[in-house]
């Protein structure tokens, strides 16, 4: 969240907590409310410490733990998230079609070009939630077992090799 959102969304907090009845008198109840009040406004923020603890949580309900090599997955993910939500958001603000004008000055719609950005970001999430076995195309046992296990020792194809040296 920027600077000016917050200033903007705290003028107008300030002034509905200071006409309401409720008034702490206490500074702690004061400061606590007001943390609190942010809390909540950085929680609907949708920022990349939110989508981390979230991929975070989806990883661990699929997988019971998250390993050290996923941290990094995690963390370019939810950066991937919130930039798709800034392009959602000027989006939102310029509008799906744009009016646009010919060498002859008639005017016609255009499909604004950030639509483009944000289906390629789309299908980057989803090909990073896959890595990170968050996919029905995942299976969890093939995330779990370790990528340094050998090939068993009764492969008929490894004792074919070990014969023929």
């Amino acid at each position: 969240m920027k600077y000016e959102e917050m200033e903007k969304l705290l003028k107008p907090a300030a002034k509905k907590y200071s006409e309401s009845k409720k008034i702490a008198k206490k500074p702690e109840t004061q400061f606590t409310a007001g943390a609190m009040w942010l809390w909540n406004l950085l929680k609907e923020a949708h920022d990349v410490n939110f989508y981390e603890e979230q991929l975070r949580q989806d990883v661990i309900d699929r997988l019971d733990k998250v390993e050290p090599w996923q941290e990094s997955l995690i963390t370019e993910l939810a950066e991937k998230k919130v930039r798709l939500d800034e392009l959602f958001a000027e989006i939102e603000s310029e509008g799906y079609l744009l009016t646009k004008f010919d060498k002859n000055m008639n005017s016609y719609k255009e499909s604004n070009p950030l639509l483009v950005h944000t289906k390629e970001l789309e299908r980057t999430i989803g090909m990073w939630r896959e890595h990170l076995g968050l996919s029905f195309k995942v299976n969890p046992n093939r995330m779990k077992e370790s990528p340094k296990a050998g090939v068993d020792e009764d492969d008929p194809m490894k004792q074919y090799y070990n014969q023929h040296k």
